[in-house]
């Protein structure tokens, strides 16, 4: 045998056959063992090629929808909130400034609704929110106009009852200075009718406030120059205006009373805001107007200007209080 023969430290006969044999069964048993296996093994990497491929191609289809979706979602928020900006910018740049307005003309209004279309909750109650807060912005402008009407009332009330009772005292007061004969007693008397005078204008002054037309009124002209002296004489240092010569000018009798209250604003400024031992002089311009004169410390140019831009701006004078 092969074995006895190598052994016996010969050369075994066949040996390179037997090898060679051996080798090309080796050979020939791994081909039909690959061959096999990769019979077996195709199907089951299609199967896995095509899972991985429509897993692949689904993600990718989820990824498109979820990315056109978002794009659509996006564009129908951004025209939502854009269209609920513009109702926004409507309701406090045109309605709630007519509704003042309106209010200030003591003209009705109607509670303006913000009127906004939305599919998302959220931006339906900003939109809600908005209007809430219209409706109470304008209930409150209402109020406002309601108390501003009813303390009208009351003022024009007691103008009109102050003013009937001055009427009364002048008169009064003119009876007494006709019977009098002592120049201490007509001198206090006449003190007396300056104080009423002044009473009166202010009496006007609060029917003005009020909104209504003072009942004092001229039917013909007036001339310039009395108008300026019937306006110093309303004033408190009365002795310090001088009112110098003026043309024949004449003013409607219409204004006259309008004009008397302003010029006499303006002369208590002058008087007022000015040193006690000066005199403020009111003269006539050549064309019909007025000009005072006084030296007090004026009106500053900041002041001056903010006014003027106020007036062109057609918005209306604050309220301050007055030095007394």
């Amino acid at each position: 045998m092969m074995e006895d023969q190598i052994i016996a430290g010969g050369t075994p006969q066949g040996w390179l056959s037997t090898t060679e044999g051996l080798a090309k069964s080796f050979n020939e048993a791994q081909l039909k063992a690959s061959t096999l296996l990769n019979e077996r093994a195709e199907p089951v990497a299609d199967e896995v090629l095509s899972r991985a491929f429509l897993l692949a191609g689904t993600a990718l289809a989820l990824v498109i929808v979820s990315i056109a979706f978002s794009l659509r979602m996006g564009d129908r928020l951004s025209k939502e909130l854009g269209a609920l900006r513009l109702a926004a910018l409507e309701v406090s740049q045109e309605r709630l400034p007519h509704v003042v307005a309106k209010l200030r003309r003591g003209e009705k209004v109607e509670m303006p609704e913000l009127s906004l279309a939305s599919t998302t909750v959220e931006i339906d109650d900003v939109g809600q929110a908005f209007s809430t807060v219209q409706q109470t912005a304008v209930e409150a402008a209402v109020g406002q106009a309601q108390l501003s009407e009813g303390v009208g009332h009351v003022f024009r009330n007691l103008a009109r009852r102050s003013q009937t009772l001055l009427h009364r005292q002048r008169i009064q007061l003119a009876d007494m200075q006709h019977r009098a004969t002592d120049p201490e007693q007509l001198d206090d008397l006449f003190k007396l009718d300056h104080l009423t005078t002044r009473m009166r204008r202010h009496a006007e002054g609060l029917i003005i406030l009020s909104g209504a037309t003072p009942g004092r009124g001229w039917s013909r002209p007036v001339p310039l120059l009395d108008v300026a002296r019937g306006a110093a004489a309303e004033v408190e240092d009365y002795q310090r205006v001088v009112v110098e010569p003026m043309s024949g000018q004449r003013l409607a009798g219409a204004v006259v009373g309008d004009v008397i209250h302003l010029i006499a604003e303006l002369i208590e400024n002058a008087t007022v805001y000015s040193p006690a031992h000066t005199s403020v002089i009111v003269r006539g311009e050549g064309r019909p107007g007025l000009r005072l004169r006084g030296r007090g410390p004026g009106i500053r140019d900041g002041t001056r200007r903010a006014g003027r831009l106020q007036r062109a701006a057609g918005q209306p004078a604050g309220v301050r209080p007055g030095r007394q």
